[in-house]
């Protein structure tokens, strides 16, 4: 973001508020919230007009007891072909263990507690470009007591518009955001 000092005196044009003050930043793409589903379908999001994005849910799940998923979409279909690759990094209490996976058919972003209450951020980077889309996620699991740092692709190179939070058995609630990094 380009930075302008002013002087005393001196007019802050519409020229200078769109130059200055609105190229820096997140952008708001689009969220909402959802109960007791078992997916979030999000199409027509990721576009030319951001090269990276930002994603944050805030959930607790409401049934079920298995993992929470992620996966790219193009023109209304996930894809779920076994091009998703991942590290992770799971602190729980004194423990920490680390395991990679390959040819999966989603990235893993949590595990899914009954009745916990979760947080995702993730970042997601070039998605709509054709190259293999990466993404670096934290999730914290349980109210905080447990935590896992995650860094994912879909290897193929192909640009997608949209994506898919599931849980793998039982249902979520909470709220979602999804945001673009403005570039300047």
């Amino acid at each position: 973001m380009a930075i302008k000092t002013f002087t005393t005196g001196e007019i802050l044009t519409a020229s200078d508020t769109n130059t200055y003050l609105n190229n820096g930043g997140l952008v708001y793409v689009t969220g909402g919230t959802f109960s007791a589903v078992t997916e979030i379908l999000v199409d027509s999001v990721f576009t030319a007009t951001y090269r990276n994005y930002y994603l944050l849910m805030d959930c607790q799940s409401s049934a079920g007891s298995n993992i929470f998923t992620w996966q790219v979409r193009a023109s209304g279909s996930t894809i779920s072909t076994t091009t998703y690759q991942q590290e992770s990094h799971l602190l729980s209490g004194a423990s920490n263990t680390s395991s990679s996976a390959t040819a999966q058919a989603f990235v893993r972003v949590g595990a899914n507690d009954v009745s916990g209450y979760h947080a995702l951020q993730m970042n997601i980077y070039c998605p709509a470009i054709a190259q293999p889309t990466r993404t670096i996620s934290f999730f914290n699991r349980n109210s905080g007591t447990q935590a896992e740092n995650i860094w994912a692709s879909n290897t193929n190179a192909t640009a997608y518009d949209g994506m898919r939070l599931s849980v793998a058995s039982g249902n979520m609630t909470g709220t979602y955001a999804l945001y673009g990094y403005r570039t300047a």
